[in-house]
Order: C-alpha cells, then sequence, then structure tokens
C-alpha cells in the first residue's frame, strides 16, 4: 500500500514537471510567431515601398511629361543614330 502510495505521488510529480516544460514551449513557440509575423510584416511593407519607389522611376523615364524617353523619342525624329528601336 505504501509502494502504491509513493508511485502515485511520483507519477503527479512527473506529471506536473512535464506541465511545466509544454507551458514552457508553447510560450516559446508563440514567441516565434508572434516575431515571424512581424518579419512578413515588415516584410511586406518593404515590398511596398519597393514598388512605389519602381513604379515613381518608371514615370520618370518614361511616362512622366519631359521624361528620358520623350525626349529621346525627339531626338530619334530630329535624327539621332540609335541601333534599337524606341517604342
Amino acid at each position: 500500500m505504501c509502494m502504491k502510495l509513493v508511485e502515485s505521488i511520483w507519477r503527479l510529480e512527473k506529471q506536473n514537471k512535464n506541465s511545466k516544460e509544454i507551458a514552457d514551449i508553447g510560450g516559446q513557440m508563440i514567441d516565434q510567431i508572434i516575431k515571424s509575423i512581424s518579419v512578413i510584416e515588415d516584410s511586406e511593407n518593404s515590398l511596398f515601398k519597393a514598388t512605389q519607389n519602381l513604379s515613381n522611376a518608371k514615370k520618370y523615364l518614361k511616362d512622366g511629361r519631359g521624361s528620358l524617353f520623350n525626349r529621346a523619342k525627339e531626338m530619334k525624329s530630329l535624327g539621332a543614330n540609335n541601333k534599337k528601336d524606341l517604342n
């Protein structure tokens, strides 16, 4: 009877220890998930900003009034010698 009581106490102690480890690991996992989401959101914001910058650069080079592309077309019409076709 006494042996069964000791065995039962040890089992409960082991379960309590395991429960604490599970809680610690779970907390660490949640922290890693939060960090990962933060990195993804930062990357998403960086990609959005990069896309905006590319659009602005294209506008300055090709689409905007007075762009380099439009000036190159003017030069071509005035007789500039070039090897590539302007579209």
